[in-house]
């Protein structure tokens, strides 16, 4: 099969095409003529979409997130049917819903994989959770004890394959690891990888949540660059409840996670162990 990925050099992007790569597929420039599938695991920006209508793929799988639908509200076996929210006060999630938007506006009609907290050896999470660590500056906010859906990059993959052979044009797929958790004990255990204890001082949510505003007002009001210290969809994804119900997926998809927690936290020690 003629595929092409934009966004090969990400997270998510360089664990699929070494997948496609091994299941024989022909890893085309997204330039190329006659693209069967076309994978964007990259952020839309108009420049990226400008390149996906060039294409004009036969197929479109986008990575997206659960994102889409976050407005501040907990999720509990959220299914598909929850509206996307593209005037969410996080622009994160804003931004997220509008791209889901455009890419369906497209007329190419996207098949949509949203994860869930995406992680696994080589994401960015983990050297940040460390840093926050090391210098004392991380909190658990209302004791960390919601549960939370995750995502290991290895299931994000195998949904984009499953996706680019049975997705249904147009529709979106929620996809975890199937097995939910508190959040406090799954970003205990990433730090645990790597060999540090995890902190045990906490904040109430309402405190985290006026600090928070703060952070997003000020720095959307200075326009300062990069991003705030303190965002709402990272509050929501500590301090609410986020677990999504993958249903849709398994039934249509024929959906079913690849590595477990325990597969994927040995994966990352191993690799942690290597980089020292």
């Amino acid at each position: 099969m003629r595929v092409a990925v934009i966004g090969g050099a990400g997270f998510v992007g360089a664990r699929l095409i070494t997948e496609l790569a091994a299941q024989g597929h022909r890893v085309l420039s997204p330039a190329a003529r006659e693209i069967e599938v076309l994978f964007l695991t990259a952020r839309l920006s108009p420049a990226i979409l400008r390149r996906i209508l060039a294409c004009a793929p036969r197929r479109l799988v986008c990575l997206s997130s659960d994102a889409a639908v976050q407005h501040g509200q907990p999720l509990v076996e959220a299914t598909e049917l929850s509206p996307r929210q593209p005037r969410s006060p996080s622009p994160r999630a804003a931004a997220t819903a509008r791209a889901e938007a455009a890419l369906l506006a497209t007329g190419l009609a996207p098949v949509l994989i949203r994860p869930r907290l995406l992680w696994g050896a080589g994401d960015a999470r983990t050297p940040r959770l460390r840093a926050a660590v090391r210098a004392d500056r991380f909190r658990w906010i209302g004791g960390g004890s919601q549960l939370t859906d995750t995502t290991h990059v290895a299931n994000a993959v195998h949904a984009l394959l499953l996706a680019a052979r049975r997705g249904r044009p147009g529709e979106s797929y929620f996809v975890t690891d199937h097995d939910p958790v508190a959040y406090r004990h799954f970003i205990a255990d990433l730090l645990a990888a790597d060999g540090l204890t995890a902190p045990t001082r906490s904040i109430s949510y309402r405190r985290a949540h006026a600090l928070t505003a703060l952070s997003e007002t000020s720095w959307q009001a200075l326009r300062l660059p990069g991003p705030p210290p303190l965002d709402y969809l990272t509050l929501w994804r500590a301090g609410l409840t986020g677990t999504l119900d993958i249903s849709k997926a398994r039934v249509q998809l024929g959906y079913e996670p690849v590595r477990t927690r325990g597969q994927g936290l040995a994966e990352l020690r191993d690799d942690l162990a290597y980089a020292v």
